[in-house]
């Protein structure tokens, strides 16, 4: 292995933090609400806490960075006009969800 690719790795972790811990976790928990597609009622519902669970952890990483060190609310001001749009996005797709609009949920929550 190249030891160049060692120290990027670090520093890309450095850079993304806990967002791609996250963003591995949900994609996994994504792909398992994926395979119930053909249940409905248990798709529907696992999406559903699929999409409340995305924007919780996304709020609440948003709030807690923007109470953080002077870097950290560098960052979240960089960012928090996107989260606070992606958190938008996720209400849209649960309020579709418990409308009935199932298929718009997914279009938004899923990798589909």
């Amino acid at each position: 292995m190249d030891p160049g690719a060692g120290l990027l790795q670090r520093h890309l972790l450095s850079l993304v933090g806990s967002w791609g811990y996250l963003s591995a976790v949900f994609y996994l928990l994504n792909v398992l609400v994926s395979l119930l597609v053909g249940s409905p009622l248990p798709y529907r519902l696992l999406l559903l806490v699929l999409s409340l669970l995305m924007m919780a952890t996304l709020a609440w990483h948003v709030l807690r960075a923007s109470r953080g060190t002077a870097g950290d609310r560098v960052q979240a001001g960089t960012w928090k006009l996107v989260a606070w749009l992606a958190c938008a996005v996720l209400a849209v797709a649960a309020v579709a969800n418990v409308l009935g609009n199932v298929s718009l949920s997914a279009m938004l929550v899923t990798q589909r």
